[in-house]
């Protein structure tokens, strides 16, 4: 009689390891197909050099108050990045009282600096797309702007430049028309330039 009963308990376990085994074939047939996720951070680098005629930077030199006057050199923007990129840009007054204007010409020590990227100089006047971004080129004090894809391009567009591609920048300056601060001694402005991917 033991050996029926222990015959019996082996067949029915037997029995249960065959049906665990028919349901773990069952399960993983449920999971057909089965998926995982994959994923990857992208090496995206902005980047810009800027380079001008001058070692410290572009001087305008002596200028009469009210006048308008054009840069005569390109400034040269290189995408320093890894990836193409437009430049966006700022100006600021970092000796002296002088304030920057974007909406109308400049009063007294205020001062307007428009920027274009072109392959030649632009037309003084015609070639500069004065006013306020997003209808106009003229600068702002930072942050610079978010979105730069359509500044700076002689009213159009501007294209993407590619990594270590360069384009070149040319600058007009209009004049305060009279000064209360800042005197006749030179000044000097901090212009910003940002590689971005907009």
């Amino acid at each position: 009689m033991k050996t029926l009963r222990q015959v019996t308990g082996r067949v029915l376990a037997a029995g249960l390891i065959v049906l665990g085994l028919g349901a773990m074939k069952q399960a993983y047939a449920v999971n057909n197909p089965d998926t995982m996720t994959v994923s990857v951070t992208p090496n995206v680098t902005y980047g810009v050099s800027i380079s001008s005629v001058n070692g410290s930077g572009y001087q305008f030199q002596t200028v009469a108050l009210g006048a308008t006057t054009v840069s005569t050199k390109a400034i040269t923007l290189t995408n320093t990045g890894n990836v193409s990129e437009y430049f966006s840009m700022a100006i600021s007054n970092t000796s002296g009282s002088w304030s920057a204007v974007t909406a109308g010409a400049p009063g007294q020590d205020q001062f307007r600096l428009t920027a274009e990227l072109a392959a030649n100089q632009p037309v003084e006047g015609s070639g500069f797309k004065t006013g306020t971004a997003p209808g106009g080129d003229s600068l702002a004090n930072p942050p610079v702007p978010a979105t730069a894809s359509g500044l700076y391009a002689n009213g159009g567009s501007q294209s993407k430049t590619a990594a270590a591609g360069t384009s070149n920048l040319w600058l007009q300056l209009e004049m305060p028309t009279s000064l209360n601060a800042g005197g006749s001694g030179l000044q000097t402005m901090t212009l910003t330039v940002n590689g971005q991917g907009s």
